[in-house]
């Protein structure tokens, strides 16, 4: 009985195989809108998973060229609605890196933090595709 649960066990699971890398990146705008959020769809083809590795987000204002992670303005980063990335005031972000995605279509948005006009908040999510292989 346990060769056969093992065996049944083993060949439910199919090896991963490095197909890519993926990198995202997006920005939204405030303005006289509150929190403006710009969402992008992506999928993770049949036959393969996706290892979101990290998501972050940086802004600037429309007075600066920098670009800086430290500040709550940075702006939120959304899977299907689900926070992944939030800055806090007290410049930690909590992880929960890594998050494995099965095939399917998602949503992925980041938000503005603000709704003071000017901030611009550029997110970043980074993942790793793998074939999944009998």
């Amino acid at each position: 009985f346990l060769f056969v649960f093992s065996a049944a066990l083993t060949s439910a699971q199919g090896n991963l195989q490095f197909n890519a890398v993926k990198f995202y990146e997006f920005s939204a705008t405030s303005g006289g809108t509150p929190y403006v959020e710009q969402a992008i769809s992506i999928t993770v083809p049949a036959g393969k998973v996706w290892k979101i590795e990290s998501a972050s987000a940086t802004y600037a204002t429309s007075s600066a060229n920098s670009y800086t992670l430290a500040s709550t303005f940075a702006g939120r980063i959304t899977l299907n609605n689900k926070v992944i990335f939030e800055p806090t005031n007290s410049y930690t972000y909590p992880s929960m890196f890594p998050l494995w995605l099965p095939p399917g279509t998602y949503t992925l948005a980041l938000k503005t933090n603000t709704s003071t006009a000017g901030y611009t908040s550029i997110g970043y999510v980074s993942a790793i595709e793998f074939n999944v292989v009998p």
